[in-house]
């Protein structure tokens, strides 16, 4: 990896002026500037600088099966070759085998399949997705070819809905935000924040979770909860977010949203990562609070929708809903309450409500 550095500097150069003083000065092992007429001082400093800039490794990505061959050398070379561990590969990221509808790829079962043959059938950034959604780390990567149709699919919905929100933008809600447009603000930070880790982890299928599965089902949830009633800013920044955090996956899908739907002028993957604020995690507790009981609502309706088996009669259809709030937490739950704001009482606490 070292030699990659400086392998398009040598090719004019006779093997004998090679020597071992010439590599521990480029490679940065001496100081000393080596004494040798057949590379000038010129292009042994040049050398030493293309070193400089790519050295050390940052990230040495390969597979699975040449940690304990390869990749292992890799370290041990290093270390034998320079003292200051500063020169050492900072990082390795290993992932398993390529497979393909969950078997493994062979041309004698005709499931054989080239990034050149994928990109012709399914495009691009089809096969992108149906790449990062295929698996992360050490396990077998599954590429599904039923997933790259689905995809086709999804980015058509999502194109669709993008140009229609655009153009609806004016007509939509300004002025002030309500309680549900600070509760899918807040989850838009969330998503952002979660896909920045999972993007700085390599973990792609949790990047592709967040910026994409996540962000269009809070956008379906905002669109119910609002009756279509939503604001514009929260709209359009969902959509830009949407476009500039799924561009790593799928660039061309996004240069096109980008340029052609939401009409910027300037290229999505020069953008900066979308702003986030800090994550209000009381709102994110009222969102949990508000979907857990809709998720109840919906399962007490079809219980009551759903007559026993040995009763004949059909309950009437619902038309209406009583919901009920307590004013205050009771007693023993203030207590406990109080009590985990100071763990060492927690137990005195519990043995006063006689709790075993």
């Amino acid at each position: 990896m070292a030699y990659y550095t400086i392998a398009h500097l040598v090719e004019s150069l006779k093997a004998e002026d090679l020597t071992e003083e010439v590599f521990d000065y480029v490679f940065c092992i001496s100081e000393t500037l080596p004494k040798s007429p057949g590379v000038p001082k010129d292009l042994l400093v040049k050398m030493r600088k293309e070193f400089e800039y790519w050295y050390p490794v940052d990230l040495r990505c390969s597979g699975k099966d040449l940690i304990q061959n390869h990749l292992t050398m890799s370290l041990f070379n290093h270390a034998a070759v320079w003292e200051d561990s500063k020169l050492w590969p900072r990082a390795f990221y290993c992932n398993g085998h390529v497979m393909v509808n969950s078997e493994k790829m062979s041309k004698s079962k005709g499931n054989f399949l080239t990034l050149e043959e994928a990109i012709s059938t399914y495009s691009a950034d089809a096969t992108r997705i149906a790449c990062a959604d295929s698996g992360d780390g050490l396990q077998d990567a599954n590429f599904s070819t039923e997933s790259c149709g689905k995809t086709i699919l999804r980015l058509t919905t999502l194109q669709a809905w993008a140009e229609d929100a655009k153009a609806r933008l004016p007509t939509m809600r300004t002025g002030d935000y309500t309680f549900l447009d600070e509760i899918f603000n807040n989850e838009i930070n969330i998503c952002l924040e979660n896909a920045h880790t999972a993007y700085r982890k390599m973990l792609f299928t949790d990047a592709l979770r967040c910026v994409w599965y996540d962000l269009e089902n809070l956008r379906s949830q905002y669109s119910i909860l609002t009756n279509g009633d939503v604001h514009a800013e929260v709209v359009e920044r969902l959509l830009e977010s949407q476009t500039i955090t799924l561009s790593p996956i799928a660039p061309h899908f996004c240069e096109n949203l980008w340029r052609n739907v939401l009409k910027k002028d300037t290229l999505v993957v020069k953008q900066r990562w979308p702003e986030s604020k800090e994550i209000d995690a009381f709102l994110a507790r009222q969102y949990a609070l508000i979907q857990g009981s809709l998720r109840s609502f919906r399962l007490q309706l079809e219980k009551f929708k759903s007559p026993k088996k040995k009763s004949k009669e059909v309950p009437p259809k619902p038309t209406h809903a009583i919901i009920f709030v307590a004013k205050n937490y009771k007693p023993w739950q203030m207590e406990v309450l109080k009590a985990r704001k100071s763990p060492a009482n927690l137990l005195t606490c519990l043995s006063c409500l006689d709790v075993k």
